[in-house]
């Protein structure tokens, strides 16, 4: 990871716009390899400084990014996140798609989550920090996204096999691809040419964004 890299370096482009949401306690060079080729491949590729190291409250956090998407006026993006940032993505695009059913613009095509805890993780219940306690199973927000299945037609869920951050896994009900991929661990996913070549397809090429559906 660069400590040095820059957000404003990444910019240029005139394909379809990215926006990285990195994993609790990450900023968003953990994501760099994404970044890096993204960027290469010719999107521009928008980062959140705001989240700092992602510590924030999930939905908090969700409205600093959907802020964000209004500001700079970015419309048909693909979300590409890690772990909790693939949380914060599923809450933009509920709110997305309930701005779309009142006339609002597309702004988020489709999200790439790569090993997020949807269903949480076991391991949270006994979690001292609050930001963690966020990622248990019985968590408030985490029941209610298990109740909001229209939305995962819009996410691509990419897993390892075996994530020990994740025991429960990250397999998506309803998603419009679920990819296991055949790692152990949590990062090294996302560093991966193969995992690199899936997003970059991904980001060339969305699936079609369904209409929107009254909630």
């Amino acid at each position: 990871m660069r400590s040095g890299a820059k957000p404003a370096t990444y910019l240029a482009g005139t394909k379809r716009p990215v926006v990285i949401l990195p994993g609790i306690y990450e900023d968003w060079r953990f994501m760099l390899p994404l970044v890096e080729r993204l960027s290469a491949s010719g999107h521009p590729v928008h980062v959140v400084p705001e989240l700092r190291h992602n510590r924030d409250v999930i939905t908090d956090s969700a409205v600093l990014v959907a802020g964000m998407l209004e500001q700079r006026d970015l419309r048909d993006v693909v979300i590409v996140a890690h772990s909790k940032g693939g949380l914060i993505g599923k809450q933009v695009l509920i709110d997305d798609a309930a701005a779309q059913a009142t006339g609002g613009p597309v702004r988020v095509a489709h999200l790439v989550a790569i090993n997020t805890p949807f269903a949480g993780s076991a391991y949270a219940r006994y979690a001292i920090r609050r930001e963690l306690r966020e990622f248990s199973p019985t968590d408030a927000l985490l029941k209610r996204f298990a109740t909001i299945l229209d939305i995962n037609e819009r996410i691509t869920s990419i897993f390892s096999t075996v994530d020990p951050v994740v025991p429960d896994g990250s397999l998506l009900p309803g998603a419009y691809r679920n990819i296991r991929m055949p790692f152990l661990g949590h990062f090294r996913i996302l560093a991966d040419v193969r995992v690199l070549a899936i997003v970059d397809a991904i980001a060339e090429a969305p699936p079609a964004v369904p209409s929107p559906r009254a909630r």
